[in-house]
């Protein structure tokens, strides 16, 4: 044996089988890296592997059969031993050995280093146009309405290049402006504010923010103001190439400075193929605020809002923007949208009042003022509403908001039918009315137009779970990541849980609980929920005495967890105080939304809600999506 081995290295098959595997290698990487260009998949490296495999046995047999001399090549047999090179072949094949080895490494980090990078990139980038697919088929809508659609646009916000005090702002409205006149056009598909904003101040390119908002063209722009002067430079841009479909620059006097707006939008609509008749140029025109000073209000109101709902203390904040809001509204009297943020600081104020320790800096005046300054402001947001979408939404909020729930399916109803981009602030509840899977189309349509807006995939996981698919719920939430930034992740991570407690894949919801929560309440909240959903009633107890300071007792998650563990009389006492309030129903129906339990308390504790449930016609218990062990009602 040791004599054959000893032949087989004298012969030089050794290291001719050694050069064959480390060429073998990197020919089976090379096909691997270079085919797939030409339109070959993996059926091309399978066939490299066997055919490299194959010729193998064919390389050692004329290794060890044949021999390289001065005079050409012959047979093992044929050579004299005192005549043979074969220590000067296996110098050659040794260095050539090395050289196959060098090139391999070489390749090796090439591959890694740089070309792989470039391949994880255009995967993800493949899995989250097929996760946008996925979640618009299981929306439920036409997957022919893809993210894709040829007349799609986002309006970058425009870069102020002027340093006046409220330039930026100014630009900011402007740019809303634009934005808001061509989601006019039902022939385009327009991203909304968030998403298109969520990139202001980022250096990314087109083709990247193109490819994450679902659209083929980018417009951006820049603004200057000088001394009663305006210039507004615009583009449209082509993603796909960069190419640049249409640029101008307008010089405007300041006092007309919005009126630039309807030319640039009309300009774009123009550029996209959209065929603009006097109809379609009034509605645009119709859209926008047309008032500078308003704007710059609005935008100043709607950051102090952002900061607000972001923050734990939220009243003072939504005090400060209300001034703002004030101001917009006063300059410019069909300003709907501000009249509608600024019924949400009278909204919270109501919300947050529990009738016995009283709010920083909110009288007992002040909290009986709040039910009528929250209705005029709704009233004057429908009043001054800018399309039929709007309308029907802000209808359904108004009725929700104030109590007066006759007719409140069929506002849900007409809200939930409307097609376009909008959706209701509130229409989440109507998944307790039995209207889960139309919410759920809703949520989806606003998520074409708003990729980025976290609430509306939290509401479709939601919705999901309403409609008792929970696998569904949990698919949507991992889906939906690939579309959540760093400061919006904890929304759908708790979204997540949830529907893995649905699921009954409580391990799993534990594990996300334990590593990926940042919210001390959202933590506190769910280590009692995943107690009850065991059905350890000591351990959920447990869980909500340790959390008394981070889960305050008079609060909905409280009042939630008492529902969990199956506290009916302590439950039942407290809905009852809540019933007396002035917007109880409200936080009722919130409980009722996050708890997926049914019916936290019994109907009889809250007379005021079960009036309002008769009056609406809608049915009680709603449905238990989860069920709690402990909760034996």
């Amino acid at each position: 044996m040791q004599s054959f081995f000893e032949e087989l290295k004298r012969r030089n098959v050794i290291r001719v089988g050694a050069a064959y595997l480390v060429a073998s290698w990197l020919v089976v990487q090379l096909v691997e890296t270079i085919f797939p260009a030409f339109g070959f998949g993996d059926g091309a490296v399978r066939i490299a592997v066997l055919i490299m495999g194959i010729g193998a046995i064919p390389v050692l047999i004329l290794a060890w059969a044949f021999e390289i001399t001065p005079e050409g090549v012959k047979r093992e047999n044929e050579v004299d031993r005192s005549q043979s090179i074969t220590g000067q072949t296996g110098q050659k094949l040794n260095r050539a050995f090395i050289i196959l080895l060098i090139a391999s490494l070489g390749f090796f980090a090439v591959d890694k280093f740089v070309l792989a990078p470039e391949r994880v990139k255009a995967e993800l980038a493949q899995a989250r146009q097929e996760g946008a697919t996925q979640a618009l088929n299981n929306s439920g809508l036409d997957p022919a309405a893809s993210p894709v659609k040829s007349q799609s646009v986002a309006v970058l916000p425009f870069v102020a290049m002027s340093r006046g005090e409220d330039d930026e702002y100014f630009a900011d409205g402007l740019t809303e402006e634009i934005l808001n006149a061509l989601a006019q056009l039902p022939e385009l598909l327009v991203t909304a504010r968030t998403s298109a904003f969520f990139f202001k101040g980022k250096d990314v390119p087109v083709q990247e923010i193109a490819e994450t908002l679902g659209v083929r063209h980018i417009v951006e722009g820049s603004v200057r103001r000088d001394q009663g002067r305006l210039r507004v430079t615009a583009q449209l841009i082509r993603a796909s190439d960069g190419f640049h479909l249409w640029s101008e620059t307008f010089d405007r006097n300041s006092a007309d400075s919005f009126a630039v707006q309807t030319d640039v939008a009309e300009k774009i609509a123009l550029a996209l193929n959209v065929v603009l008749d006097e109809k379609k140029r009034a509605q645009m025109r119709d859209a926008g605020v047309g008032e500078p000073g308003a704007y710059i209000a609005y935008q100043k109101g709607l950051e102090l809002a952002s900061l607000a709902h972001a923050g734990d203390d939220i009243l003072p904040d939504l005090a400060k923007a209300n001034i703002f809001f004030e101001k917009a509204f006063t300059l410019a009297p069909n300003f709907s949208d501000a009249y509608m943020w600024h019924a949400d600081y009278y909204t919270h104020i109501l919300l947050e009042s529990d009738g016995e320790a009283p709010l920083p800096g909110i009288t007992a005046a002040d909290i009986a003022a709040a039910p009528i300054a929250m209705a005029k402001d709704l009233d004057n947001a429908l009043r001054t509403a800018p399309d039929e979408g709007r309308k029907a939404n802000l209808e359904f909020d108004r009725a929700l908001l104030t109590g007066n729930w006759r007719g409140l399916l069929p506002l849900a109803d007409r809200a939930l039918a409307q097609p376009g981009c909008p959706t209701g602030q509130w229409l989440t509840f109507t998944a307790l009315f039995g209207r889960a899977a139309e919410g759920l189309d809703d949520f989806g349509r606003e998520l074409e137009c708003d990729p980025l807006v976290v609430t509306a995939r939290r509401q479709q996981v939601a919705s999901a779970i309403w409609m008792e698919e929970p696998g569904r719920a949990v698919e949507l939430a991992e889906q939906g990541m690939e579309f959540v930034t760093s400061d919006t992740r904890e929304s759908l991570v708790i979204a997540h849980i949830e529907a893995l407690i649905a699921a009954g894949r409580l391990d799993e919801a534990q594990a996300i609980v334990n590593n990926n929560l940042r919210s001390q309440l959202a933590i506190a909240r769910f280590r009692i929920a995943l107690a009850a959903a065991r059905g350890d009633s000591a351990a959920g107890h447990a869980r909500l005495e340790e959390s008394a300071t981070v889960v305050p007792a008079n609060s909905i998650e409280a009042f939630i967890a008492r529902a969990m563990l199956g506290d009916r009389e302590m439950i039942n006492r407290r809905a009852s105080e809540v019933d007396a309030r002035p917007v109880g129903y409200i936080f009722l129906l919130e409980a009722i939304y996050q708890c997926y339990c049914g019916a936290p308390f019994d109907l009889e504790a809250t007379p005021n809600f079960a009036a309002k449930l008769k009056e609406a016609g809608l049915q009680w218990p709603p449905p238990s999506p989860i069920k709690f062990p402990l909760k034996t009602w």
